[in-house]
């Protein structure tokens, strides 16, 4: 919401409260939100075979634009979910969270790299612990069902 408050204000002064706003939004999604987004999208990963999980940080790595690697993520995994390596309720999950953060940060090509690598980053952790975790899930329910409780 604060964003679009501060889109209204024109002018030097203006470009300055819409910046300070999109960094604020970012440095709320790297500190918060980015786990909560994680933790509700774990539940279907331990299903994936671990050469498909370590593709999706794989191929977003190895493109220089982070753009033209989204889309190339989102196209790998539209096939594995067709060749059954991803389940099609963990890969729309999966899409819709990576659009979600295109939406947001797309616009910054370096805000949207380092959202969309902490995001795979931490996915990957979670599948490589093996921890079980319920569908629907926030960073609260990661953290019970790591602790057992």
């Amino acid at each position: 919401m604060g964003i679009f408050w501060c889109i209204v204000y024109i002018g030097e002064v203006g470009c300055r409260l819409r910046v300070a706003c999109v960094e604020s939004d970012f440095s709320r999604f790297m500190e918060v939100e980015v786990y909560d987004l994680v933790a509700r999208n774990s539940a279907g990963i331990l299903g994936m075979d671990k050469t498909t999980m370590n593709n999706l940080v794989s191929l977003f790595q190895g493109e220089a634009s982070p753009v033209d690697a989204l889309k190339l993520l989102i196209m790998y995994i539209a096939r594995q979910m067709g060749r059954g390596e991803i389940d099609r309720r963990t890969g729309r999950e999966l899409v819709r969270t990576l659009q979600g953060i295109y939406g947001r940060f797309g616009r910054d090509r370096e805000m949207l790299r380092a959202a969309v690598m902490k995001f795979l980053t931490l996915l990957k952790w979670v599948y490589d612990s093996r921890v079980r975790v319920q569908r629907g899930s926030n960073f609260d329910g990661l953290v019970r069902a790591i602790v057992g409780g």
